[in-house]
């Protein structure tokens, strides 16, 4: 069995303390329908299907702890302009932006991070491909891939709204995304509260991506190399066990 530690940065999310254990994917999806009624799995057949199974292996999701929404006027003369139930505080407070409105291109801030102690460990981040909710309808995530043990980084939330689609709405409890870890071992989640040591950590690293002069796509073992030589491992390791919920 694997342990990966989650959490969430309070710099970077104001609810952090919201934040849930990742539920396993492939036990809700098969158990419950969308109404929450019991799902008759010999209309599915599926179930049994070893490509699906393995696809599906240690799949979890990650639940908005906010109920957020928005709509893009359309105004020609000013087409950032946007209608939300909250003010400048609640966007400045979470990290939410516009990327780039041409492109329909936001973020709704950084969430979780995972790490773990062992010395490599793939995950995947996903759209949310079997869900169906106000996020899915509206939205596709941008996914990404990262080794847990060797880097920590938080994962941004960050979205396209899908063509024609001018309104932005996600609940709290809405899966907004899957994280695959690349294993056959059971995953065992434990939550962790950053600590000032901690948050400065991830500052550092977090400024390791500005204002180099290449622009160039950097590969993840840049970043890799720079969490390695510093020995971030050890430090991260020790304010996460030292702050454990």
């Amino acid at each position: 069995m694997i342990t990966v530690y989650y959490g969430m940065n309070p710099t970077l999310v104001w609810a952090h303390a919201r934040a849930k254990e990742p539920y396993n994917v492939y036990e809700d999806f098969l158990s419950t329908n969308v109404d929450g009624s019991d799902k008759n799995l010999e209309t599915l057949g599926y179930h049994r299907c070893p490509s699906f199974g393995e696809e599906m292996t240690n799949v979890y999701g990650l639940k908005s702890i906010y109920d957020f929404r928005y709509r893009l006027t359309g105004n020609p003369d000013q087409p950032d302009e946007l209608k939300s139930d909250y003010d400048e505080t609640f966007f400045q407070r979470n990290g939410i932006m516009a990327r780039c409105f041409e492109q329909k291109l936001f973020t709704m801030g950084v969430y979780y991070y995972f790490f773990t102690e062992e010395d490599h460990l793939e995950m995947s981040y996903q759209h949310p491909y079997l869900e169906d909710n106000r996020f899915t309808e509206r939205s596709i995530l941008i996914p990404g891939k990262l080794d847990i043990g060797v880097y920590l980084r938080g994962l941004d939330v960050s979205y396209h709204l899908r063509e024609h689609n001018l309104d932005f709405q996600i609940k709290q409890e809405d899966t907004y995304a899957y994280v695959k870890f690349h294993t056959k071992e059971k995953i065992k989640f434990k939550k962790f509260l950053f600590s000032p040591r901690l948050i400065d950590l991830d500052s550092w690293m977090m400024r390791e991506k500005q204002y180099k002069m290449n622009h160039k796509r950097l590969g993840l073992k840049y970043f890799y190399k720079i969490f390695k030589n510093n020995g971030f491992k050890k430090k991260v390791l020790k304010e996460i066990k030292e702050n454990i919920c």
